[in-house]
């Protein structure tokens, strides 16, 4: 029982350790990724690691991840801006780390 007292305290000190703060200018997050590939494994672990501390500290942004069921699928980012402007960032063969500072430096 003690298990279940402890998970809520351990999933916010996880969630504010992993401060991940967007520009004001991003309205919402599109993340498509494929279900296998190579290319597509970084952008799997980024969602793992990094979608509840962005949707926790960004409420503000829509996040949504497009699962592909095409095999050949790019991992790629699909961000859009307040203004209403569209920029799409290829995540394909990168790192979920590398995939965060990407979209940390965007600009619009």
């Amino acid at each position: 029982m003690s298990a279940g007292r402890l998970s809520i305290p351990r999933t916010l000190e996880y969630l504010v350790a992993n401060k991940v703060q967007l520009p004001s200018s991003i309205q919402s997050v599109q993340i498509v990724y494929a279900k296998k590939g190579a290319g597509n494994t970084g952008a799997r672990k980024f969602l793992y690691e990094f979608l509840a501390p962005l949707r926790f500290h960004n409420p503000n942004v829509a996040l949504s991840p497009l699962k592909s069921t095409a095999a050949n699928a790019e991992a790629q980012l699909k961000v859009t801006f307040t203004s209403g402007a569209e920029q799409v960032i290829s995540v394909k063969g990168k790192t979920s780390s590398d995939i965060v500072q990407s979209l940390l430096g965007i600009k619009a």
